[in-house]
């Protein structure tokens, strides 16, 4: 059977969780959610009122949970429909100072009218892509109805991927990037609308820094990068050498497969799951060393916070 593990800084009880039966995993701020082999879906939060009502959640294919939010979900059902969770969407949309606040029924309507839906995320915004690919939102403020209006134009998107907020960037079928959202369209970087669609090839991408300062990109062929480094990156392998590169290439290869490979914190960690299904961890894209002291192969993983980053994992059947 598959093994749950988890870094020792994850700050929930796990005792109930590591004899379930897990399949996949996922993790945002104070929180963490799991599908099972049987079909239920699980939750730990460290906000008790930013629970989800999970005995509801049945037949769930893939979930999101925001980095910006407790407890903000939005999960993906096997019809190709989707649900959020109720309370953390109530609270988010209360307390958004100096925003005009949307209805939360105009927010939950929407996302209920979704269909035939591949991908969810969760941000400061709930995103969905179409088995056509299209890109279907739900701003969570009046602010975000035109912040990610663009969305809706784009075409042919495989994939999709969000930063901490005000930010998401969609890969087309064919390699290329799209963005919205104005940490791309006018943050540090000024508006990166042309640089991103530059690039080709691309199967993953994340974003780091509360303003995404950071973006680090998979190319198709293995290799990894940060688009936005000034300096030099330093890495050190698993046999002890050292590679610096000045071109932003990270000297760590991944899979060229269809599956997300990339995770982030704002706080300037990257999770890279390289081709041999090994995770690493990068601070900064100075050095990289295994999440887990005995370098499992992974099946499934997430990137959570409880103020520091932390990992919590599902290995292959052993």
């Amino acid at each position: 059977m598959k093994k749950l593990i988890f870094t020792d800084n994850i700050g929930f009880d796990m005792n109930d969780w590591v004899n379930q039966p897990i399949k996949k995993v996922f993790a945002g701020t104070g929180c963490i959610m799991a599908i099972t082999e049987d079909g239920r879906t699980l939750q730990k939060t460290m906000d008790p009122n930013c629970a989800a009502a999970v005995k509801y959640w049945t037949r769930i294919k893939d979930i999101s949970l925001s980095a910006c939010a407790t407890g903000l979900a939005i999960g993906l059902v096997s019809d190709g429909t989707c649900l959020i969770a109720k309370k953390p969407a109530r609270r988010m949309l209360n307390i958004r100072e100096g925003y005009e606040h949307i209805p939360f029924e105009t927010v939950n309507e929407t996302i209920k009218s979704w269909n035939h839906i591949v991908q969810v995320e969760a941000s400061d915004a709930f995103f969905a892509v179409t088995d056509e690919g299209r890109v279907c939102y739900a701003p969570l403020s009046r602010y975000g109805i035109d912040e990610y209006r663009e969305v809706l134009y784009w075409e042919n998107i495989r994939r999709i991927s969000v930063g901490l907020c005000d930010s998401i960037i969609g890969i087309t079928n064919d390699g290329h990037m799209r963005c919205a959202g104005a940490n791309l369209t006018h943050g540090p970087h000024g508006d990166l609308t042309k640089r991103l669609a530059a690039y080709d090839d691309i199967i993953d991408v994340c974003m780091s820094g509360s303003e995404c300062e950071s973006i680090v990109i998979a190319h198709r062929n293995g290799t990894v990068e940060d688009m936005s480094r000034s300096g030099p990156s330093v890495a050190v392998h698993r046999d002890g050498t050292v590679e610096r590169r000045n071109d932003g290439r990270f000297p760590i290869s991944v899979s060229d497969g269809s599956e997300k490979v990339l995770r982030s914190h704002f706080g300037y960690y990257y999770y890279i799951l390289n081709s041999e299904r090994h995770l690493f961890v990068s601070e900064c894209g100075i050095d990289f060393d295994p999440v887990f002291a005995d370098n499992p192969v992974i099946d499934s993983f997430a990137v959570g916070a409880n103020g520091k980053p932390f990992v919590i994992a599902v290995t292959e059947s052993i």
